[in-house]
């Protein structure tokens, strides 16, 4: 009995420890002030490997912070700091899609989800901005520039970094 224990304790601790690690990582990428598609492409693959390794309930959560982070760290800029909730939801799509169609193959999974992800935001920062009048002049084009095509690429190259990361360490 006693080793039953040890090995459930040696586990718990291994998926606390890889969550801290996801997470860290994830708040992490923006404070580097890289490019968005380095930035953006860490915390997807994060996200993905969570899915896979945490479950996707550990990886919505992982997916909830690094957007608040940024904003409150001053990393994303103030014009932008309205789409965070928009961030957090379309992490949580690319999550979720990821994980419902992940049964039929990696790469359709990937695909959908980042056609999901990308989607959202898109449509949403483009009815916020229609609707709300939050974003306006020289922000809105910077929210759409940043919430179109960059999020397609940021997620397809998460799902690809992802997929190195998962194959070398065989959890695939």
């Amino acid at each position: 009995m006693a080793a039953v224990e040890t090995i459930s304790l040696r586990h718990s601790v291994a998926v606390s420890n890889l969550f801290v690690l996801l997470l860290g990582v994830s708040l992490l990428a923006p404070l580097l002030r890289l490019p968005q598609l380095v930035t953006g492409s860490i915390v997807n693959a994060a996200l993905l490997v969570a899915a896979v390794v945490l479950g996707p309930r550990a990886a919505i959560s992982i997916g909830l912070l690094p957007s608040l982070f940024a904003a409150v760290s001053g990393q994303l800029p103030p014009p932008l700091v309205p789409l965070v909730p928009l961030i957090v939801v379309g992490n949580a799509l690319f999550v979720m899609v990821f994980h419902l169609v992940r049964r039929r193959g990696w790469w359709l999974a990937v695909a959908a989800a980042s056609v999901v992800k990308s989607g959202w935001l898109l449509g949403a920062t483009t009815l916020l901005i229609i609707t709300t009048g939050l974003l306006a002049g020289p922000a809105a084009g910077v929210a759409l520039g940043v919430m179109g095509w960059p999020q397609l690429v940021t997620a397809i190259c998460g799902g690809t970094i992802a997929f190195a990361v998962l194959r070398s360490s065989r959890q695939r």
